[in-house]
């Protein structure tokens, strides 16, 4: 590898399958790649001296020029965890990979795509308000531990009230058997029948994210990277297990590639640049008045099957931004 060509380095594994069709293609177009790859016992060093860092990986130093994709997946319950043979101490070797490669994107602030700034705060609320800005609609939402404001948000919303995970993780749970697993919290309606039920100190222990419920007349998932923009139409209002939330369905759905409108596309744009962000999977409804709503954008979000659906149009695209990126910061 050339000083003068530079590099990407790549953290997270190549048993992502994201990462390797990504970092395929870049290598078909001789594009120098460095996995630090945390499942295939990769060899790495930091050296820090004063102010400098010195990065070495898998035996050879990372050049003066190069840029950083932190696609690190190291999820609860996903095959990036379970990966961890050692039960008991699991949690602690995933929290250690995690610290590295949030250690490595802070010591690389802009050279990294999708910074540790942009990643700053990914919260729902926050990404409403910044969408708002940008010109997108919004469900009105209360994030509370307050009956009375709970009581009262319900009352309000006479077409209905879903809640959402604030913090979009994976629950901890244990089957019959005394098995620990996780799971992926759902959006679900709520009643004022289900409120009544509920509890005070379920309510009270931690905070409960509640949004209007939309009527929709159907879904969209974008995937933007670098400017370029894929949008699928979702009809998730089709199947009733769908209706509140498509992922139920994403084994059997239809994601149909389309055209947004312009205004739509750049207020997608004023949006991704707020947050900072190179890349990210936008979750977008249109209601019956043929409206656009924002939910939410995942910065790592999956979009490999969509990519099948395009023929591998949007890894074309992420490997030709990854090294059209590359190239700006090479001497010229």
């Amino acid at each position: 590898m050339s000083a003068e060509a530079g590099c990407i380095l790549i953290l997270g594994t190549r048993n992502d399958p994201h990462v390797d069709r990504v970092a395929s293609k870049l290598e078909q177009q001789r594009v120098p790649v460095i996995i630090l790859d945390y499942q295939d016992g990769t060899m790495f060093s930091l050296y820090f001296s004063d102010d400098s860092c010195y990065i070495e990986v898998g035996g050879m130093f990372l050049p003066e020029n190069y840029i950083v994709w932190n696609r690190e997946k190291i999820i609860p319950g996903t095959p990036g965890y379970k990966f961890f043979a050692n039960e008991k101490e699991v949690y602690w070797l995933a929290q250690e990979w995690k610290a590295l490669f949030k250690l490595i994107s802070g010591l690389n602030g802009s050279r990294v795509i999708n910074s540790l700034s942009s990643r700053l705060c990914m919260i729902k609320p926050y990404q409403q308000k910044v969408a708002a800005r940008a010109g997108f609609k919004t469900p009105t939402s209360i994030v509370t531990n307050s009956i009375d404001s709970i009581t009262t948000f319900l009352g309000e919303n006479k077409g209905g009230t879903i809640i959402k995970s604030l913090s979009g993780g994976r629950n901890r749970a244990f089957n019959d058997e005394g098995e620990e697993y996780f799971h992926q919290v759902m959006t679900m309606q709520v009643s004022e029948a289900d409120f009544e039920d509920a509890s005070s100190e379920d309510l009270v222990c931690s905070p409960n994210f509640f949004q209007c419920e939309i009527e929709k007349e159907f879904e969209l998932r974008v995937v933007f990277v670098g400017s370029k923009l894929f949008s699928f139409k979702i009809e998730s209002q089709v199947h009733s297990l769908t209706k509140v939330d498509w992922r139920k369905g994403i084994g059997f759905l239809d994601f149909t590639p389309c055209e947004l409108d312009e205004s739509i596309k750049v207020k997608i744009n004023d949006f991704m640049d707020e947050m900072g962000l190179f890349t990210g999977s936008l979750d977008l409804l249109v209601d019956k008045h043929g409206d656009v709503y924002f939910l939410e954008c995942n910065q790592d979000g999956a979009w490999l099957w969509l990519d099948d659906i395009v023929s591998g149009e949007i890894s074309d695209s992420f490997s030709l931004a990854l090294s059209n990126r590359l190239k700006s910061i090479l001497p010229k």
